[in-house]
């Protein structure tokens, strides 16, 4: 189980926008994948709205802020998770709670990585928040299928967002288990 705190309890981001590049590593954890580099693209922190969008010790929400995705084929905030304790037969679930400005399909995947640089994606689930103020939580779950020792070497988390220009969505949290394990 990993309780992604950083962005939701330390106050990194708080005073501004920050302009990313693509695959920048922010709060230690996440990358902000997109393909063009003349894209902008900001992320900050604001204090959270009340207790009931996370937990009361997250006081903070992770903001990312699309201003122009100039010629990017996609938006994506990737989480790296540690390969080494997926095993055959466990459920790897996330939980998560998020809001946009636009009423947009964002998707959830489990990317595991093999060293040829091929992959294998397998779609959790998909949120489609309002396009108001209020966030929206769900659970997204699968079993960990059948698999050769050794075929990947990594595995993250993909939230891909709408390719859309001029919107903001938002974090309040990100919970990822691995059967009761910590991940």
């Amino acid at each position: 189980m990993s309780f992604t705190q950083t962005p939701f309890m330390v106050p990194e981001y708080l005073q501004e926008e920050l302009l990313v590049s693509p695959f920048q590593t922010v709060f230690n954890e996440f990358q902000i994948g997109f393909s063009d580099e003349n894209a902008k693209i900001a992320i900050s922190q604001s204090k959270k709205e009340g207790n009931l969008v996370s937990p009361p010790d997250h006081a903070f929400v992770f903001n990312v802020n699309i201003q122009d995705l100039a010629d990017s084929q996609w938006i994506s905030i990737e989480k790296k998770l540690d390969i080494s304790k997926f095993k055959l037969g466990k459920r790897f679930t996330v939980l998560i709670s998020i809001k946009s400005s636009l009423r947009e399909a964002f998707d959830i995947d489990l990317r595991l990585n093999r060293g040829d640089g091929s992959f294998k994606d397998t779609r959790l689930g998909t949120l489609v928040p309002d396009g108001k103020k209020a966030y929206y939580q769900d659970t997204f779950s699968t079993k960990i299928e059948k698999f050769a020792e050794g075929e990947f070497n990594s595995a993250k988390l993909l939230i891909l967002a709408p390719k859309k220009d001029d919107y903001v969505f938002s974090l309040s949290m990100l919970n990822i288990f691995l059967d009761l394990d910590v991940m």
